[in-house]
């Protein structure tokens, strides 16, 4: 049944990542080529839960039909952020996309082409065949999952200066004169299930 699941789960990403292709490479196709850094952090106003707060810089190159995002934020497990270095790259072409994650680290690269024209139902069930391993790994690990809350979000620019003194904070980036703005009221929520693992995988995932 897990394997049902997870075959017709990845089956319906893929529907949705085929059709938003074109839209994307149309989009891609008109916009001006461009480097990006986006640099953000959490702070908190009670004392040492800023150290632990993440923070990352997000690296975005295009050119054509080429985007490329690297990062070093890979995820959040048991209370602890998982850091590395990451390239995600998408490589468009006419009929088709290549998406590859690079993992810098172990010098490893996971490709995977989008071809436009294979939407056939029975094609992409048996691309999507998930394996044994995988349905253990969900069988025998707790289901986790993190958002971020940013319903009650608020913006407000960020001050530089002194008392009396202050003005509105500025940053040049890459030639450019840019604002700089403060983001409160964000809270990171993490849902963890552990009812379908047995006592001693819930003994392992606590450690």
């Amino acid at each position: 049944l897990v394997q049902l699941v997870l075959r017709y789960r990845d089956y319906q990403r893929a529907i949705k990542r085929l059709a938003g292709i074109p839209i994307l490479l149309e989009k891609l196709r008109k916009a001006q080529d461009f480097y990006v850094e986006m640099k953000w952090e959490f702070t908190s106003w009670v004392p040492l839960v800023s150290k632990i707060c993440p923070s990352d810089t997000y690296k975005v190159w295009k050119s054509g039909q080429n985007l490329r995002v690297d990062t070093t934020l890979l995820g959040f497990d048991h209370m602890t952020w998982q850091r590395g270095n990451r390239s995600f790259v998408f490589r468009g072409q006419d009929t088709s996309a290549v998406v590859m994650e690079i993992d810098h680290d172990r010098r490893v690269v996971y490709s995977e082409t989008l071809a436009l024209a294979s939407h056939d139902q029975e094609v992409l069930l048996a691309a999507v065949q998930p394996t044994e391993e995988q349905v253990m790994g969900r069988l025998t690990a707790p289901v986790v999952t993190t958002q971020l809350d940013t319903k009650n979000i608020a913006f407000e620019r960020n001050k530089s200066g002194i008392l009396g003194w202050r003005s509105e904070k500025t940053e040049m980036v890459n030639g450019y004169e840019a604002k700089v703005y403060g983001a409160s009221n964000v809270e990171l929520i993490t849902r963890t299930r552990t009812e379908h693992l047995s006592d001693q995988h819930k003994g392992k995932s606590k450690g």
